[in-house]
């Protein structure tokens, strides 16, 4: 593992990640548009889901 200070929270997913034994596919530039999994929780409503998701619409929008 590196000794670099930014390292020192994340010593898990380094250690993790660093017995990864093949390469992967990146994405280094530019945007990955990946579907999101449907998510169902128990006590909000569709319309409630539907106007969270279009705040998140007008906030992707302006990023």
């Amino acid at each position: 593992m590196s000794n670099t200070e930014y390292s020192q929270d994340n010593a898990v997913i380094e250690e993790l990640l660093s017995s990864v034994e093949r390469p992967g596919n990146y994405c280094a530039l530019g945007r990955l548009f990946a579907a999101m999994p449907v998510v169902s929780v128990d006590g909000v409503s569709a319309t409630e889901a539907e106007a969270a998701m279009e705040r998140l619409r007008k906030a992707y929008a302006t990023s």
